[in-house]
């Protein structure tokens, strides 16, 4: 192999390397943006999801306790649709389809916040229904990912 050989190999495997990180790159802003734009859009906007946010921040305000899973049923329902939503974002961000720093960043410390408050309600849930892994990838998020971070 002589040095023009060489040369045209190293620069074509340069070239190489820049499309890679330049295509990583622009995939990890294109998770990012679209993170951003689904937080934007299920939280912000109106809908159930920001109903319950809204129901949810007045329980906590008020220092309710969540002892069993055992509440009325408009209040057990506004539980679920939270703990379901956090839960399937959760989920997703570990799959790699939305990007977990800015779940972490954005939406962190509300999941963290409402999984303490239902902890109780999460363990009584789950053995009543059976289901040992019922929002098991929320309270992984909340404890690999949020807690102990200022968020």
């Amino acid at each position: 192999m002589n040095i023009e050989s060489l040369v045209t190999l190293l620069s074509v495997a340069a070239v190489l390397i820049t499309f890679l990180f330049g295509f990583m790159e622009r995939r990890s802003s294109d998770r990012r943006q679209r993170t951003l734009e689904f937080l934007l859009k299920v939280i912000e906007g109106e809908g159930p999801i920001h109903e319950a946010h809204v129901k949810f921040a007045g329980w906590a305000r008020q220092a309710r306790v969540f002892e069993n899973d055992e509440l009325l049923e408009e209040e057990d329902n506004i539980v679920i649709k939270l703990l379901d939503y956090y839960d399937l974002v959760a989920d997703t961000a570990f799959r790699g389809v939305i990007d977990k720093n800015m779940i972490v960043l954005h939406l962190g410390g509300r999941m963290k916040s409402t999984f303490d408050l239902l902890e109780n309600y999460v363990h009584h849930r789950r053995i009543r229904l059976r289901r040992k892994g019922l929002y098991l990838p929320l309270e992984t998020f909340v404890r690999k990912h949020v807690q102990g971070r200022s968020v």
